[in-house]
């Protein structure tokens, strides 16, 4: 069980990085 909280936890955290890089990137192409 701890692995599969373990790998969920991260896969959670990856989707975050990744729709948070994601935001950024449109608000720097929204200032050019």
């Amino acid at each position: 069980m701890h692995g599969v909280f373990t790998s969920l936890m991260h896969g959670v955290f990856t989707s975050l990085t990744l729709r948070s890089g994601q935001q950024l990137e449109a608000l720097e192409q929204r200032r050019l």
